[in-house]
């Protein structure tokens, strides 16, 4: 064989090889794989829709992720606070958020504190049952952050123990994201009799906003009852 035919088939030789290399490490990037429920595997969906599911401390007014010791007692209300959160690097639209009340707890009210685009599109909607809430965005921008609140009551009939607990899941998904992303916060519940919590239905900020006008009353009262 000839020198240039040699040097010829060498070349080609490279070339097939970094190609196939190139190739091999692009599907790394690009094809990650992801186990199913039955095993096999399947191409990795975007999961850069986030929803994050608090609780509010009857007893703090904060938000916390959950509230695993009793501090709720039956036919308190409980406020929810959720927070979906668009880390994708492109537009979501039609992004749903559904929250389905666990037993003995049911929806009585709820907020979105933020506008849609466009304006006919309802921000929530409550199911007959007062069971399931689902909140509408019609679109989220690029690292976009949204809230929404919601009250739900205990109600019975409440198991025997002498407490309990129930997991309240709330799901986040979008048009360009269908898997979403879902959490869950706790509230713990005893079935003996407290006290009245410290903080009112309308939660920690409007507490907040309502204590100077609260100590200003309790400063009149008391003068008054000094002058007689």
């Amino acid at each position: 064989m000839k020198g240039s035919d040699c040097m010829n088939t060498k070349t080609i030789a490279l070339t097939l090889a970094a190609s196939a290399l190139l190739s091999f490490g692009a599907m790394g990037v690009y094809a990650d794989d992801c186990t199913t429920d039955y095993g096999g595997t399947t191409t990795c969906k975007p999961t850069d829709l986030f929803i994050n599911k608090q609780i509010q401390d009857p007893v703090s007014g904060e938000y916390v992720e959950n509230v695993t010791t009793p501090k709720f007692s039956q036919g308190n209300t409980v406020v929810y606070k959720l927070i979906v959160t668009n880390s994708s690097n492109q537009v979501l639209t039609g992004v749903k958020v559904v929250d389905n009340a666990p037993d003995n707890l049911e929806i009585t009210d709820a907020q979105a504190p933020y506008t849609n685009a466009h304006e006919f599109v309802k921000k929530f909607e409550i199911s007959e049952n007062k069971k399931q809430i689902t909140f509408y965005l019609d679109e989220m921008n690029v690292g976009q952050v949204k809230e929404m609140y919601i009250w739900m009551k205990f109600v019975g009939p409440y198991p025997s123990e002498d407490q309990f607990c129930r997991d309240n899941w709330a799901t986040a998904t979008a048009v360009e994201r269908p898997n979403g992303d879902r959490n869950f916060a706790r509230a713990c519940v005893t079935n003996k009799v407290l006290g009245t919590t410290t903080l009112p239905v309308a939660g920690a900020e409007d507490l907040l906003m309502m204590a100077p006008f609260a100590l200003s009353a309790l400063g009149g009262m008391a003068l008054m009852r000094k002058r007689k």
